[in-house]
């Protein structure tokens, strides 16, 4: 029994040294998972439109409309990989009230009339790299080519998509739907220069990417300001 005592005491410290390399190794873990906890960012957001036609029309009444976006980006650099990264995943949803059937309007109030769908929207992979910007996956090439920035959710006929490519191309890669392309852009001086190919059908974005053709697109946008910056 001493002898087992004795053999006990000369392990001792020898198991302690094990058990403080082991609490060492761990260390970088515990950060790796501080790292990757801060590189992902959540987004949630919700529209709520009414609309309500008092007189005239075909008929009074009031309808509202409703959309949803959830989603999630992981950002490379944040979680201690490589710089300029970033993982963009988002899910879409749609609940429309017909305001045409009370409005009456020729142009149309909304441009999705009777859409009501729930949908992966984004999922792609963005890379900058100075003033350049790469992105492939699951894009909606309206977000980026041939948008006005003050376009709201709802009522946009006007300002997405020009008519010839919303009436010869149905199922474009404009809002609400998207996909599969690569684009790239690049920006100096106030000048930006993009260029992107993208599937023909978003409406079935991974059913066959190819029995549309394909869509390419290039574009050259001038930002500043008139005189002074101010309008009155």
């Amino acid at each position: 029994m001493k002898n087992l005592y004795n053999r006990y005491r000369v392990c001792r410290p020898a198991c302690l040294a094990a058990f403080a390399l082991t609490c060492l190794s761990a260390s970088p873990s515990i950060a790796e998972a501080n790292n990757l906890s801060s590189a992902v960012s959540w987004n949630l957001h919700l529209s709520l439109e009414g609309i309500d036609n008092f007189s005239g029309g075909i008929a009074p009444g009031a309808v509202g409309n409703a959309t949803a976006r959830a989603g999630f980006a992981f950002n490379t650099g944040r979680a201690g990989w490589w710089t300029g990264g970033r993982f963009v995943a988002q899910f879409l949803g749609i609940q429309n009230g017909n305001p045409e059937n009370y409005v009456g309007d020729t142009q149309g109030v909304n441009a999705f009339t009777g859409l009501n769908r729930g949908a992966l929207y984004k999922l792609y992979y963005r890379q900058n790299i100075d003033n350049a910007t790469l992105r492939a996956g699951l894009i909606s090439a309206n977000d980026y080519f041939d948008s006005t920035g003050v376009a709201s959710n709802f009522l946009n006929v006007s300002y997405e998509f020009g008519s010839a490519m919303g009436i010869n191309v149905p199922g474009a890669s404009s809002y609400p739907y998207s996909s599969l392309g690569v684009m790239a852009s690049y920006s100096a001086g106030g000048w930006m220069g993009m260029a992107g190919i993208f599937e023909g059908d978003a409406i079935h974005p991974f059913r066959d990417p190819t029995h549309r053709g394909n869509m390419i697109w290039l574009e050259a946008d001038k930002s500043g300001s008139l005189g002074d910056g101010n309008i009155l």
